[in-house]
C-alpha cells in the first residue's frame, strides 16, 4: 500500500511538473508575440 501511494505520489509530481512547463511555456510565448 506504502509503495503505491509513494508510485502515485511520482506520478502526480511528474503531471504537475509537465503542466507547469506547459503553462511557462505558452506564457512565454504570449509574451514573445505581444512584442512584436
Amino acid at each position: 500500500m506504502k509503495i503505491e501511494n509513494h508510485h502515485t505520489k511520482l506520478y502526480y509530481d511528474k503531471q504537475q511538473q509537465k503542466a507547469t512547463a506547459l503553462a511557462v511555456g505558452v506564457y512565454q510565448l504570449i509574451r514573445t508575440n505581444s512584442h512584436n
